[in-house]
C-alpha cells in the first residue's frame, strides 16, 4: 500500500512541474491501484451498503443487494487535450470486476463538484461523496466502469470548464481510450461495447460524449445507448430562461461556476472579476476569486437572489440582452439538445427538480426525433425522455441509478461456462428468469409465477418516495404468469414488492410508461390492402426481431395478440373484427415495445403513397417509377434496411423513370422527391 502511495505521490509532483512532459490523447500516463478498492463481493457489498442513504425505505435497499463479483479499482492518468486542443493530462477512475471473460465498458459521468479532489478518482463525486456508489455497483455486476474527473478536476491542472461540451467530450474519450490500454496491459478482457450514463452535470457530458462518439469518433468503440439522467442538455434554452427568469434559482452557485467556465474557455467575460461580480458591499469578488477559482468546495458564502452577488451593470446586460450577452453565446456553445443521434438514449427526468428544469429533457426529446431520416422510423421510440417521478434533484438520482441500470444490463454480454461471453442482446443470458418478463410496462404488468415457491398473494407497486401506487390481491393467472391492469397506475419508476402466501417478499423493478405513437410525414409501416381486407406492415427498418403484435382498442384493453416467429419482414394482419374507430398495434420485441395507430374499418386507411407508382413490385431488376399528378420527379433514391443509399437519380424534370437496378435481392425502400419538395417513400422487394 505504502508503494502506491510513493508512485501517486511521484506523478502528482510530476503533473505539477512547469516542465509537464506532454502525453498523447488516450495515453495512460499512469495507473495507480487503489488499495481501498480492491474487494471481495462481499466487501463491495458492505461498502454499498455503507453508502446507501439511510432514509432509504427497505424496498428500496432490497434492490441493492445483488453483487457477482469483486472489483479492483484503479486511478488513471492520461493524456488529453483543453479547449484549445493543447496537450494535457486528466485523470478518472476504472472499475474492473474480478472476472475473466470479456466485459462491457459503462461510462458514468458525475455531478457537479466545486472542489478540486471531490472527484471519483479519490473514491468520492458529487452528492457528498456517495456517487462511488455507481462504481462498485456496477463494477461488482460485471462491467468495466469507466469515470472521468474531467479536465481542470482531480489531477488535471488549471480551472474545470464546467459545462463544457468540447472538454467533456475529450477528456471522457480519452480515458475510454487509455483505459482499453490499461485492459491490455493487465489481460482484463473487453467486448468493446459501451454504454454511456451520467447524471446532472454528468447527464450533459454523457451527452457530450455521445454526440462527440457519433458525430466525430468513435475510436474504435462499439457504442450501443445512453441513459441519461436530469441533465441540462438545452443549455440554451430551458436551463438559460429557467436561471435567468428567476433570481432566486435553487443553485445559485451554478451561475458563479458558469461564468468561471466561459471566462476560462472563451475568456471574453471579464478583464478583473470586479466586472461582473460585485465588490461592494461585501467582497463577492474576492469570495468568487477564492473559492470558486480557487475550487476550494466552500460555496456556504453564497447568497439569493444571485442578482446581489452580481455587479448592476452585468445584471441589467443579462435582462436587456438576454440572447446576445456574452455569458448567453458561451452557453450556446455547449448546447447538446439538437443534433443527429442516432442510437437508443434515454432521458430520465422527476418533476420536482428545482437545479435542473426537467423540461430540458422533453425539448431535447423532441428535437432529437424531429432530426431522424425516415428509414429511422423505429427508432423514434428508442429515443425518449422518461419520468422517474415527482422527486427533488437529490431524490431522483436513486430511482435514475436502478432504472438505467436495469436497462444496461438487458443488453449485457454475460458470461457463460468456460469463460465465454454472449454477445445476445435483448437476452436475459445465464441468470435465472427474473420475476418482470419485461423492464417496462405500458397497459399491463406481466407477473412469472414458474420460480416462486407458493402462490402469490398480493402485489403492491411502491414508489420511492414511500408511497404505495397501487395493491392488487386478486388475479388472472395466464399459464406461468399473472397480469396485472396497470392503465390507471400513474406513470414511474416503482418497486413491485410480490408477497406469497407464506410471508415470503420479492422486490423488483419496473417503469411504468406512456405509449409513444410513431409517426412520419414520409413513411407509414402500416398499407391498407382493400382486396385482402389486410393490413401489410413492413418490419424491414426494425432494429430488433419482432415477437409479438399486439392490438389494444381505444380503451387500452387487448383485443388480439399475434405470435411471431423467424423474424419476418412484413406480416399480415386481417382487418376482420376492427370495427372500431382506431386501435393501436404494439409491436414487441424481446426489450422494446413500439406502438403506431392502427384504424378501424370504415375509417381513411394508410396506403401507399398517392400519385407514386412502382412496378412490378416485387422486381427482378427493371422498374417504373412513375408520379401520376402534376408534379414531376426531382430525385429517386434507394436506400437499404440500415438505411445506406444503394442508388440515386438526379435532376429527373419528368413524371417517370425506367431505371435497372442490378441489386442482390431483398427488401428497399425508395425514397423521391418531387418538384416541389415533397418526399415520398416506398417499400420495393428485388428477387
Amino acid at each position: 500500500m505504502k508503494q502506491h502511495y510513493l508512485t501517486l505521490l511521484f506523478f502528482l509532483c510530476l503533473l505539477g512541474s512547469q516542465a509537464q512532459a506532454q502525453y498523447a490523447r488516450g495515453e495512460v500516463v499512469a495507473a495507480i491501484p487503489i488499495p481501498q478498492l480492491d474487494l471481495t463481493a462481499a466487501q463491495t457489498q458492505t461498502v454499498i451498503n455503507s453508502l446507501s442513504p439511510l432514509d432509504l425505505p427497505d424496498y428500496i435497499l432490497n434492490l441493492l443487494i445483488d453483487i457477482d463479483y469483486g472489483i479492483q479499482g484503479f486511478k488513471v492518468i492520461y493524456g488529453t487535450v483543453d479547449h484549445d486542443d493543447q496537450p494535457t493530462v486528466a485523470s478518472g477512475l476504472v472499475v474492473v470486476p474480478q472476472i475473466a471473460c470479456p466485459k462491457d465498458m459503462v461510462v458514468y459521468c458525475h455531478g457537479t463538484v466545486f472542489a478540486k479532489g471531490q472527484v471519483p478518482s479519490n473514491g468520492s463525486g458529487a452528492a457528498d461523496g456517495s456517487e462511488i456508489l455507481l462504481a462498485l455497483l456496477y463494477g461488482g455486476n460485471g462491467y468495466v466502469m469507466v469515470m472521468p474527473d474531467y479536465l481542470g478536476l482531480g489531477n488535471s491542472p488549471n480551472f474545470h470548464p464546467y459545462l463544457d461540451e468540447k472538454t467533456q467530450a475529450s477528456a471522457t474519450l480519452d480515458l475510454m481510450v487509455a483505459t482499453r490500454t490499461l485492459a491490455g496491459g493487465q489481460g482484463i478482457a473487453l467486448t468493446n461495447k459501451v454504454n454511456i450514463s451520467g447524471y446532472s452535470q454528468g447527464g450533459h457530458a454523457g451527452m457530450s460524449t455521445f454526440k462527440f462518439l457519433q458525430e466525430v469518433s468513435n475510436a474504435g468503440f462499439n457504442v450501443k445507448r445512453a441513459g441519461l439522467g436530469s441533465g441540462p442538455y438545452n443549455l440554451a434554452g430551458v436551463q438559460y430562461n429557467a436561471t435567468l427568469n428567476n433570481p432566486f434559482y435553487a443553485r445559485p452557485e451554478f451561475v458563479l461556476y458558469v461564468l468561471a467556465s466561459c471566462q476560462e474557455t472563451v475568456g471574453n467575460i471579464y478583464t478583473d472579476p470586479s466586472e461582473v461580480i460585485a465588490s461592494s458591499p461585501i467582497p463577492y469578488d474576492q469570495l468568487y476569486t477564492a473559492n470558486i477559482l480557487g475550487q476550494t468546495g466552500d460555496v456556504s458564502w453564497v447568497v439569493s437572489p444571485y442578482s446581489e452577488m452580481l455587479t448592476e451593470d452585468f445584471y441589467q446586460e443579462l435582462q436587456t440582452n438576454p440572447y446576445s450577452n456574452v455569458a448567453y453565446q458561451c452557453l450556446a456553445a455547449s448546447d447538446v439538445s439538437n443534433w443527429d443521434d442516432q442510437l437508443p438514449t434515454v432521458m430520465y427526468y422527476c418533476t420536482a427538480d428545482q437545479e435542473v428544469d426537467f423540461h430540458n429533457s422533453l425539448v431535447t426529446e423532441q428535437q432529437l426525433e424531429n432530426n431522424l431520416p425516415w428509414y429511422l422510423f423505429w427508432m423514434r421510440a428508442l429515443i425518449n425522455a422518461r419520468y422517474l417521478g415527482n422527486l427533488t434533484h437529490g431524490d431522483c438520482v436513486i430511482p435514475y441509478t436502478l432504472v438505467s441500470k436495469l436497462r444496461f444490463d438487458l443488453f449485457q454480454s454475460r458470461c457463460h461456462s468456460g469463460g465465454r461471453s454472449s454477445d445476445d442482446e435483448g437476452q436475459w443470458a445465464d441468470r435465472e428468469e427474473p420475476l418482470l418478463p419485461q423492464a417496462s410496462a405500458f397497459y399491463y404488468l406481466d407477473i412469472r409465477t414458474s420460480s416462486l415457491a407458493a402462490p402469490v398473494a398480493k402485489v403492491e407497486l411502491l414508489r420511492f418516495d414511500g408511497s404505495t401506487a397501487a395493491t392488487f390481491t386478486e388475479f388472472t393467472p395466464q399459464a406461468d404468469l399473472i397480469r396485472l391492469d396497470v392503465r390507471e397506475v400513474e406513470r414511474g419508476a416503482l418497486v413491485v414488492r410480490v408477497t406469497d402466501t407464506a410471508g415470503r417478499e420479492i422486490h423488483e423493478l419496473t417503469l411504468l410508461e406512456p405509449i409513444k405513437l410513431l409517426t412520419h410525414p414520409a413513411y407509414n409501416p402500416l398499407v391498407y390492402d382493400p382486396a385482402n381486407k389486410a393490413f401489410e406492415l413492413d418490419l424491414s427498418l426494425l432494429p430488433e426481431p419482432v415477437q409479438a403484435l399486439m392490438i389494444y382498442d381505444q380503451a387500452h384493453q387487448l383485443v388480439r395478440k399475434i405470435a411471431v416467429e423467424d423474424a419476418p419482414d412484413r406480416m399480415t394482419i386481417a382487418a376482420e373484427g376492427l370495427t372500431a374507430d382506431a386501435y393501436t398495434l404494439e409491436v414487441r420485441t424481446a426489450a422494446n415495445s413500439f406502438f403506431v395507430e392502427l384504424p378501424g374499418i370504415g375509417q381513411p386507411q394508410p396506403t401507399a403513397n398517392d400519385g407514386l407508382v412502382v412496378f412490378p413490385n416485387p422486381a427482378k431488376a427493371a422498374v417504373s417509377i412513375r408520379l401520376t399528378g402534376d408534379e414531376e420527379l426531382a430525385t429517386a433514391t434507394l436506400f437499404d434496411s440500415q438505411g445506406r443509399a444503394l442508388w440515386r437519380m438526379g435532376n429527373i424534370r419528368g413524371r417517370e423513370i425506367h431505371p435497372n437496378l442490378q441489386l442482390p435481392a431483398g427488401v428497399y425502400h425508395l425514397q423521391v422527391t418531387t418538384s416541389s419538395g415533397k418526399v415520398m417513400v416506398q417499400r420495393l422487394v428485388l428477387e
